[in-house]
């Protein structure tokens, strides 16, 4: 009697094999999905930002004052889902792909050195599902965004 070895894969290693690609899939879509929220909130961060440079561009331009009018103060606040920029001239902004603003103020910067007003550094905290991005805004005059904080 000769005995047929047969070739294949059996049962039992079909379904390990199965187990360890869904399992490499899974952690695979979870990282995708961090990775998006990363990004997301990073760009609503430069966004932010973008928008401070441009309060602070304002009030060292002095834009739209006028001989007749008094000096002003260009005001940056932020609460919830929206921004906004108002003094001489008002814009409202508001944050994209759901993200948030973890807490709320404001500041200023006065006519025409751009001094900020209050005199401290602020940290601007932005928030997406898990992911944290900070806006900075120092005594300097600097605007920064960063992982880390201020």
């Amino acid at each position: 009697m000769k005995i047929i070895k047969q070739k294949g894969f059996s049962l039992l290693e079909l379904i390990i094999v199965i187990a360890i690609v869904g399992i490499m899939t899974a952690i695979t879509l979870v990282s995708m999905n961090t990775l998006r929220e990363k990004k997301a909130v990073e760009e609503a961060a430069r966004e932010v930002a973008a928008a401070i440079r441009e309060t602070q561009n304002y009030a060292l331009t002095g834009k739209d004052i006028t001989a007749d009018s008094s000096a002003c103060a260009y005001v940056f606040g932020w609460a919830g889902t929206g921004y906004n920029m108002s003094g001489c001239d008002s814009q409202v902004y508001s944050l994209k792909n759901d993200t948030t603003f973890v807490n709320n103020g404001s500041f200023s910067f006065s006519v025409p050195f751009a001094t900020l007003n209050p005199s401290a550094d602020i940290d601007i905290v932005l928030l997406k599902g898990g992911s944290f991005y900070h806006v900075c805004v120092y005594i300097s005059g600097l605007v920064k965004e960063s992982l880390s904080g201020c």
